[in-house]
């Protein structure tokens, strides 16, 4: 499957909804091409909707916070933003993915944008029998092949949003870490899905790369250190060595930020590739924070359900977190911009044979 995205950049309109932004800087020249209008914004949020007739109730005994199952008011932040294309990083519908619970939950809220939004499947898709059946039928169609999830039991599949910038979506339930996940899709070394990664980065040298999955690899969230987390480490080296300029995840259901970093975690800020965790988008939130970040982590808030909205440039992307307007949700504001990693630049090879651009590193949050 691939698609090219042609619709015009649509400036997102100042209401009540939106937050007041922060100060945000860019370094390298991250905000050099920002006078013009992106080519493509797209709104990006997992961990979404509630089972159908779950009812909202405060997390975690907190009742001055956000109630769970806010994926009505999510949608309408979306609606607001008129992005051009939407990302969804997994556990798009609880509880375990059947079609019937995407028609009762999803469809209602999120559904609207179903047209032009690139999911990714969650270890809560992956629960439903055959695994993932109930997230093809709704996004591909009932029994069909494939589609916008990609190809059936695989669900990993590339599109160009734009002439420069091309999106990857990878499986990430790469292992039975769960007894209702019977039919992983191995994503190790040398697995089909890793040759295919590999290959499909091959043939978009010259692209900005973005890659989503749902399992962050780096995260300060609770499922830190979980099997199918630690299992995307190849994806991780082949995005490096590819280019990419970062990555979006799910999973933890808060909001994360790292610098831009090398396959072993370590600060890359000329190469590095840099990880969101994106999972406010509308079913509950982790609390309390964890006693200590990730390394590298630049940016964490776990009390605030929102969308993150991308504006991709030439040759820069910029970012910002919008917060709904549900009472108790908080002040957390984040945004930034920072250059693109051209994929595969011959005046970038490294010794290990891989190809990448510079990078930028920029960005401002406030809690």
């Amino acid at each position: 499957m691939r698609t090219t995205i042609r619709a015009a950049f649509a400036v997102a309109a100042a209401t009540a909804l939106l937050a007041a932004p922060a100060s945000a800087s860019a370094e390298r020249g991250g905000d050099r091409d920002r006078g013009h209008r992106a080519s493509t914004t797209i709104a990006v949020a997992g961990d979404i909707a509630c089972t159908p007739g779950e009812q909202g109730a405060p997390p975690n005994g907190q009742p001055n916070g956000p109630d769970n199952c806010q994926q009505p008011q999510t949608a309408e932040l979306v609606q607001s933003l008129n992005p051009d294309a939407v990302a969804t990083p997994g556990d798009i519908q609880y509880q375990f993915g059947h079609y019937s619970e995407f028609l009762g939950s999803f469809d209602p809220t999120w559904g609207q944008f179903k047209s032009k939004i690139f999911p990714a499947a969650g270890n809560h898709e992956w629960y439903d029998q055959p695994n993932g059946a109930g997230y093809f039928d709704y996004f591909n169609g009932i029994g069909a092949p494939d589609g916008r999830a990609g190809v059936r039991s695989q669900g990993y599949y590339s599109v160009d949003l734009s002439p420069r910038w091309h999106l990857i979506t990878l499986n990430s339930n790469c292992t039975s870490d769960n007894t209702l996940i019977t039919q992983p899709v191995p994503c190790g070394q040398g697995s089909p899905q890793e040759r295919w990664l590999r290959a499909d980065l091959a043939a978009h040298r010259g692209q900005c790369i973005i890659a989503q999955w749902h399992h962050p690899l780096y995260t300060s969230g609770s499922n830190q250190g979980g099997l199918n987390d630690l299992a995307t480490q190849s994806f991780w080296e082949d995005l490096y060595a590819g280019g990419a300029t970062m990555v979006w995840n799910g999973h933890d259901h808060d909001y994360e930020r790292f610098a831009p970093q090398d396959d072993q975690g370590q600060v890359d800020l000329r190469r590095g590739v840099r990880e969101f965790v994106l999972g406010t988008g509308g079913k509950s939130l982790f609390s309390p924070a964890p006693p200590r970040p990730a390394a590298n982590s630049q940016v964490f808030a776990d009390t605030t359900y929102g969308v993150t909205l991308f504006g991709l440039h030439r040759n820069s992307y910029d970012w910002r977190f919008y917060r709904e307007s549900v009472a108790g949700n908080g002040t957390f504001v984040d945004q930034g911009s920072a250059r693109c990693n051209r994929a595969g630049r011959d005046d970038n090879r490294d010794a290990r044979g891989g190809r990448r651009g510079p990078r930028g590193l920029g960005g401002a949050a406030r809690a």
